[in-house]
């Protein structure tokens, strides 16, 4: 497949997800959030923080996807991977120049909000001020003067401009990677199967396996199972099963059982000579 320029009438209700050396991104908050709540596709967000007090538990966007959440997305026509020509190659000398000259425009806009907003809340301190007809060492003199010292130029360090229009002015859609090894190919099908069951996946590699299923939005719930899609020996099934165990989770293989998924638990038999009963097979 080769890439070709996408038609913005016809992907204009598709997400874009970003392809950059290979690693799949959803830059749009509003996407994400699209994305999370009605699809049930969480990625990985792992952008600055927030400048919003008290939300340093969560970081911000971009999100990055797993390669199954994005092969999952293309394949129902949700989303669709593209790249900017804009950010790998160089800008000409007018385009510089016209760029700059947006950036300071838009720096001047964001001084003249930053101030308007600095002088209502001043004006605001200076009416209470005014009334409360008291001492200058009245509470409102006060913080009418600890307002003022407050007062500094806009700090433009944690900003960053990014003209969109100029990103999507040329977005070329690329393909999805064929699908090469049994390793990839199942894990993809355990995550459509799971994903259409209505469960929640996320990557598992912390855990020991290669997905954590919950069976609502994490931000609500801890994981129930750790699914593994490796061929594991017996060393590598103990420590796995520990793993599990001590999380209060349960470990669950996947496995090809002829064109289909099958999912097997296996328990322990003597656990001095740790040995293990046959496999019970699973479903969820």
């Amino acid at each position: 497949m080769s890439e070709k320029h996408c038609d913005t009438a016809e992907k204009k209700n598709v997400i874009d997800i970003l392809v950059i050396n290979n690693k799949a991104f959803v830059w749009n908050a509003d996407d994400w959030y699209f994305l999370r709540t009605t699809h049930r596709i969480l990625g990985s967000l792992v952008g600055t923080l927030p400048l919003t007090p008290r939300r340093e538990d969560q970081n911000g966007v971009p999100c990055v996807l797993l390669p199954e959440e994005v092969r999952l997305l293309v394949e129902n026509n949700i989303g669709h991977t593209v790249k900017y020509p804009i950010l790998t190659s160089l800008p000409s000398e007018n385009s510089s120049l016209l760029r700059n000259s947006r950036d300071q425009e838009n720096i001047e806009k964001m001084k003249r909000e930053y101030a308007y907003k600095k002088a209502n809340d001043i004006s605001k301190l200076v009416i209470n001020t005014i009334l409360a007809d008291g001492n200058k060492n009245c509470e409102e003199v006060l913080e009418l003067h600890k307002e003022v010292n407050k007062i500094k130029p806009l700090d433009l360090s944690p900003y960053a401009i990014i003209h969109f229009d100029e990103l999507c002015s040329d977005v070329i859609e690329v393909p999805l990677p064929e699908l090469v090894t049994r390793f990839e190919i199942l894990r993809y099908k355990v995550f459509k199967d799971l994903w259409s069951k209505g469960f929640y996946l996320t990557c598992g590699v912390k855990f020991g396996g290669d997905f954590l299923v919950y069976e609502a939005d994490p931000l609500s719930c801890h994981a129930k199972y750790i699914v593994s899609c490796r061929e594991l020996d017996q060393s590598m099934m103990i420590s796995q099963s520990r793993i599990s165990s001590i999380t209060k989770k349960k470990m669950v293989l996947a496995k090809y059982d002829k064109d289909s998924v099958k999912y097997l638990i296996y328990q322990f038999g003597n656990t001095s000579q740790a040995a293990f009963k046959k496999p019970i097979n699973f479903s969820f």
